[in-house]
């Protein structure tokens, strides 16, 4: 195979290349197929949706909680972003953490997974740390019928009350703290002293994941988990791994470091 072929066959059909994902794990080259890589791409979408993925969520998740999901229609919304939800879930429901610490909950839908799963360990609490995106933005479009929040990372908000697709049933697990996590975190973790589990699902700056992860690691439990969602946006998460000498997992965006 050419390089000039090789190139043509690692190039998606959206903005970004997937010559990243091929650096960091170079046997993911073996699996290069003989056809075209958008070919092969769209092919396996129209597969994936017409087995029907979303059925596969009876055999995980109470019925309570798919009655929600249904009701706010996130089965829809959010189907893209379901391997990573339902990850997140049965992470909890095997480790089974009597404290689970996150940054970043815009609507709620990944803190609801996560008390969903206690709620069904029938042990644990989630301490939830988010700055409402119109306190944390750079750039506002406040003129339309919606209101529009950028963030430094470029991550765009609307205007939303922070945690509002968690159910009322859920929250009796659930301590949500409005603040800057640079500031809101530590004070948090020298109250808790150890936790189980740690998220970053925050700002996605170089300099504020190290901050979250320098800060969260050293009151995780040995055995316990850091957790990092978008990993792939900079090194942070990598050097930081490599900086603890610990070889991390990778699953899409979401990167898993034990402790």
């Amino acid at each position: 195979m050419s390089f000039k072929s090789l190139i043509e066959r690692l190039n998606y059909l959206h903005e970004f290349s997937a010559i990243p994902y091929f650096i960091q794990i170079p046997s993911l080259l073996l699996g290069i197929p003989k056809e075209p890589t958008k070919l092969h791409v769209s092919q396996c979408i129209e597969q994936a949706m017409s087995a029907n993925i979303i059925e596969a969520l009876h055999y995980f998740l109470p019925q309570q909680f798919l009655d929600h999901l249904e009701e706010q229609k996130l089965l829809e919304r959010e189907s893209f972003r379901l391997g990573y939800q339902l990850l997140l879930y049965l992470l909890v429901r095997k480790y089974k953490p009597d404290v689970f610490v996150e940054t970043g909950v815009a609507r709620g839908v990944t803190s609801a997974y996560i008390l969903c799963a206690m709620r069904e360990n029938a042990r644990g609490h989630l301490y939830s740390i988010d700055l409402p995106a119109k306190l944390a933005c750079t750039e506002s479009d406040t003129s339309g019928n919606k209101q529009i929040y950028q963030l430094a990372d470029g991550q765009i908000h609307h205007d939303y009350e922070v945690g509002y697709l968690v159910p009322e049933y859920l929250k009796d697990s659930w301590t949500l703290i409005l603040g800057d996590a640079r500031q809101e975190l530590p004070q948090l973790l020298d109250k808790l002293g150890q936790v189980d589990i740690f998220l970053h699902d925050s700002l996605h700056t170089y300099d504020h994941m190290m901050l979250e992860y320098q800060t969260a690691y050293p009151h995780i439990v040995e055995g316990g988990l850091l957790l990092s969602d978008d990993v792939l946006w900079n090194r942070a998460f990598y050097d930081f791994c490599k900086n603890q000498e610990k070889k991390p997992i990778i699953y899409r965006t979401l990167g898993i470091l034990s402790k």
